[in-house]
């Protein structure tokens, strides 16, 4: 089994193409921001940040996509479609 795994592919064209071609894989990973852009600069965030542990970091940067952004379109769609962690025929 084809093993994917994707960065800033989109809604998952490649992953499309391999259902087409009647490919089996398994999705590793996906990442895309969905084009958000955070008001907040970096130098604020690690400022903000210092002393946290990794896990703290990730919530408080998603805290902060989820008030700045809003819903991440890209990573609703591409969920719907395809299932991270699990086989694809």
């Amino acid at each position: 089994m084809l093993k994917l795994g994707t960065v800033f592919s989109g809604i998952g064209a490649v992953e499309h193409a391999l259902d087409r071609l009647g490919i089996p894989y398994e999705i590793e990973f996906a990442c895309d921001n969905g084009e958000r852009r955070l008001n907040t600069s970096y130098e604020e965030i690690e400022k903000a940040t210092a002393g946290m542990t990794n896990a703290e970091k990730d919530a408080y940067v998603a805290a902060l996509y989820d008030a700045e952004t809003g819903t991440n379109y890209v990573e609703q769609s591409y969920k719907a479609n395809y299932s991270i962690g699990a086989a694809c025929d």
